[in-house]
């Protein structure tokens, strides 16, 4: 399962913002949802959050890290329960690198938050 979050320009303005979506892959299926709504002048194409001039954007921001949060994990069990990544002893030692990457990772974005 993968999750983002972007800005969508195809779909066109609304009352002169275009819809931010959080956008949900899984087994080849996509499902879209309009989570909120930015000028692109307000919006950070970077890194996908809104810009601090954003009206909304501590609302915005905290639903979009929450959606972060719970997207991590869940590529960390897809990475740490494949089994084909516990059988040969590289793939362990890789598989051991991830999930210390992940953690800090999640560390950052905890701390980010605060």
């Amino acid at each position: 399962m993968k999750a983002t979050v972007k800005l969508y320009k195809n779909d066109g303005k609304s009352k002169g913002l275009y819809p931010v979506k959080l956008i949900i892959t899984h087994q080849k299926k996509i499902k879209r949802k309009t989570i909120g709504y930015s000028l692109a002048e307000d919006w950070n194409t970077l890194h996908e959050l809104p810009k601090t001039s954003h009206d909304d954007y501590e609302d915005l921001y905290g639903l979009i890290m929450e959606y972060r949060k719970k997207a991590l994990p869940l590529k960390f069990k897809e990475l740490v329960y494949n089994p084909l990544m516990l059988t040969h002893p590289i793939r362990v030692i890789v598989t051991r690198l991830i999930q210390v990457m992940l953690t800090r990772l999640i560390q950052i974005n905890l701390t980010h938050l605060i």
